[in-house]
């Protein structure tokens, strides 16, 4: 994730921004706009919809939250087979680009 704050440096401030519309105002302008929970969830997902199609970082921030999510979200079974088949077929691939490989060479 490091990555891409380094990728892109304003990502930081977008975020900020994202949060800002999202939290609550003071109480006193809570009491005066009459300031919800709901209104609060409205204009963070439009602030999060507007920096999404401007800023390529924001996109990319979600779609990797969105991957670590429905990662932790998966049962440790289903994990570990998923690990253990994406280890052999990356194993399998090893071999197969090697075996083109020598006999590019000519081995």
């Amino acid at each position: 994730m490091g990555q891409l704050f380094l990728k892109y440096p304003d990502l930081e401030d977008q975020l900020a921004t994202i949060e800002r519309a999202y939290r609550p105002p003071s109480f006193e302008d809570r009491l005066r706009t009459g300031w919800t929970a709901e209104t609060g969830k409205v204009k963070g997902m439009e602030a999060l919809r507007r920096a999404r199609r401007t800023h390529p970082g924001v996109e990319e921030y979600s779609e990797l939250v969105t991957l670590l999510m429905s990662q932790a979200a998966e049962d440790p079974e289903q994990r570990s087979r998923r690990v253990a088949l994406t280890t052999r077929v990356d194993q399998e691939e090893i071999r197969r680009l090697m075996a083109l490989e020598s006999q590019r060479d000519g081995w």
